[in-house]
């Protein structure tokens, strides 16, 4: 659960004003006109009428449906970088051999105007501090305007904190939408997560595949391993209680590897067929109790496995 982009900094070409007209905006009525094929989109306007948020204004792009109190230029950046991300993942990989592709349907992107409004609409067991979530159940990508939020100091741009929200939560629900997860299947935290995480960086005003090097979780990973040590692969995959622990420092850690591990078997093409035969093998899964097999049998020997993500590791520290 992590952020869309400068105010012309968006990646991939400009659309123009005539497309936009022809092919994106729309009413709210028009959105019930569609049917079933966004009843997600029609679901998200009735959840915020009932929590009694301003009304929400409907924007289309050729995969997505935008709906949201955010400004409409705001919906629209929103789109474009949807778009944008949703090219490079299925670009990425289907290049490595997974077996994925747009939806029959648009998905649908929830667009706020700030953290108030965001408070309001998620639902009310969204972990504390996330600023963005992709919510399975609802299928719905929800995002905030930060330009709206007021903010302590900090070093990032609000633009980067937006396009790094919106990269993860529009990885994560493509994951679920392309093929390469399933929404009703027992997916391990630390495989989803990595998988959102591995979207998360994108270089704004151009193509940007996923698998960019994350200094973030680099380093978050670097400074709490000193202290709690590593979570050993077989605990991650079955062990999910890291992943909302008490401690600020379990929950970076235990994403920390988790992008490590997606990164690692993303880097390498023998590597990534080895994940796909995995993913494969998750898909159709309803219960955890073959957790360790499915990974022992198509990842390999996970405390091997171990040593070579912690080998890893530091050559991208160094390399960085």
């Amino acid at each position: 659960m992590n952020r869309a982009e400068p105010p012309r900094g968006r990646t991939g070409p400009t659309l123009s004003r005539r497309t936009w007209l022809a092919g994106a905006l729309a009413s709210a009525a028009a959105t019930r006109a569609q049917g079933a094929d966004e009843r997600e989109a029609v679901e998200a306007e009735e959840r915020a009428r009932a929590k009694g948020l301003k009304p929400f204004r409907t924007l289309r792009s050729k995969h997505y449906v935008a709906v949201g109190n955010a400004p409409e230029e705001y919906l629209r950046i929103t789109l474009l970088d949807c778009e944008d991300v949703a090219r490079d993942f299925i670009e990425q990989f289907q290049v490595n051999g997974f077996k994925v592709a747009y939806p029959a349907k648009r998905m649908t992107a929830v667009v706020l105007e700030d953290e108030r409004a965001y408070a309001r609409f998620v639902p009310e067991r969204t972990p504390h501090g996330a600023n963005g979530i992709y919510v399975p159940k609802a299928n719905w990508l929800v995002v905030q305007d930060f330009r709206s939020v007021p903010r302590a100091h900090s070093d990032v741009p609000v633009w980067a904190d937006n396009l790094r929200t919106l990269s993860h939560e529009a990885t994560h629900q493509l994951t679920y939408n392309t093929g390469l997860l399933n929404r009703e299947g027992d997916v391990p935290r630390c495989v989803s997560e990595g998988l959102g995480l591995y979207g998360e960086i994108r270089r704004p005003r151009t193509r940007s595949l996923p698998g960019q090097l994350n200094r973030t979780r680099l380093s978050d990973l670097a400074h709490y391993r000193r202290g709690l040590g590593w979570i050993p692969l077989s605990r991650l995959i079955t062990d999910e209680s890291w992943f909302g622990a008490p401690d600020g420092g379990k929950i970076l850690l235990s994403y920390a590897e988790s992008w490590l591990l997606v990164h690692y078997m993303m880097a390498d093409t023998g590597r990534a067929a080895a994940f796909r035969k995995y993913l494969e093998a998750i898909y159709g899964r309803r219960a955890g109790d073959l957790r360790l097999n499915d990974a022992r049998t198509h990842l390999g020997d996970l405390e091997k496995l171990d040593g070579e993500l912690k080998q890893y590791s530091v050559q991208l520290l160094k390399s960085g």
